[in-house]
């Protein structure tokens, strides 16, 4: 260090920024890191990830103004800095998801998170529809928006892509959903009914992905699967949320699992199972399976 500041001058300022820089941003994945691992309960609130990405882009903005800021220093240390920063990017943007995180802070607002642990296995399921032309996507049950919002920036990224949001909006909420899909103008439209009244009126086949998040008892969830599967073209995707929640003290007629096995069971023949955890995906499938047990005699 002492080498390095009388042989090539360069101010204490700048060693100071970039190596304040380099050990928040070490500090910061060293703590996401232990939280995720120990304490993964917590590493899925909103509040936390925020404070995740907002401390990396400062580790990053303190290494790139230690760099910027110090003209004298050698070619070699230029490269390192440019790859530590770099380095520091891209651990927060595979490792940590920041930058949409970062991104959303002060253009929605919202309540609750329902929505970040499931992120990982929605980029993993979802993936090849981001981007492509005029997807269009159900959600029953919506809440405030987090997850058709997440939709929206993430995966209905196209121009023409839409989602079709129905919800009772019974209550504030309403408010908060209105002012986090209002930036997506008329890509998003907004159903205010019961699901199974509101999905009787939707045209057949014509929406690549449904979102099945509403009413929690069985028989709803049975009667919300059952309607939305004529909603969705062959080859889409159906996601059942909360297939592991264990309810509040109600029996299993007041949790969506025996309604979601219910459906699979029935449905075999004409479903392959993509993603089972805490969600259930499966995919409409465009030909009988003669090979399920259901099919054969």
């Amino acid at each position: 260090m002492r080498k390095l500041i009388f042989e090539e001058k360069v101010p204490l300022a700048t060693i100071f920024v970039s190596t304040f820089g380099t050990g928040l941003a070490v500090l910061t994945v060293a703590t996401a890191w232990a939280i995720q691992t120990f304490w993964p309960y917590y590493s899925n609130s909103w509040d936390f990830n925020v404070w995740v990405g907002r401390a990396l882009w400062l580790a990053i903005g303190l290494c790139a103004a230690g760099f910027l800021l110090d003209s004298k220093i050698s070619r070699r240390h230029k490269i390192l800095d440019s790859l530590l920063v770099m380095a520091l990017a891209v651990i927060g943007y595979h490792s940590l998801d920041f930058t949409t995180k970062t991104e959303a802070v002060g253009r929605y607002t919202y309540s609750t998170d329902w929505t970040s642990r499931n992120i990982d296995s929605w980029r993993q399921v979802l993936g090849p529809l981001a981007g492509k032309p005029g997807i269009r996507a159900l959600e029953v049950g919506t809440y405030e928006g987090r997850s058709a919002v997440w939709l929206l920036e993430n995966i209905l990224t196209d121009g023409q892509a839409s989602i079709t949001c129905i919800d009772i909006f019974n209550g504030a909420y309403e408010i908060n959903f209105d002012r986090n899909v209002k930036p997506f103008g008329a890509r998003v439209e907004k159903i205010k009914a019961r699901s199974q009244v509101a999905l009787r009126g939707l045209k057949p086949e014509s929406y690549d992905l449904a979102y099945i998040d509403g009413s929690h008892v069985a028989k709803d969830v049975l009667i919300d699967a059952m309607l939305t599967w004529d909603l969705v073209k062959p080859g889409g995707l159906i996601i059942f949320d909360d297939y592991e929640w264990a309810g509040r003290f109600e029996g299993q007629a007041f949790t969506p699992k025996i309604a979601i096995d219910a459906f699979l069971n029935v449905m075999e023949p004409y479903v392959d199972i993509v993603h089972r955890g805490k969600q259930v995906v499966v995919k409409k499938r465009v030909e009988l399976n003669g090979d399920s047990r259901q099919a054969r005699p």
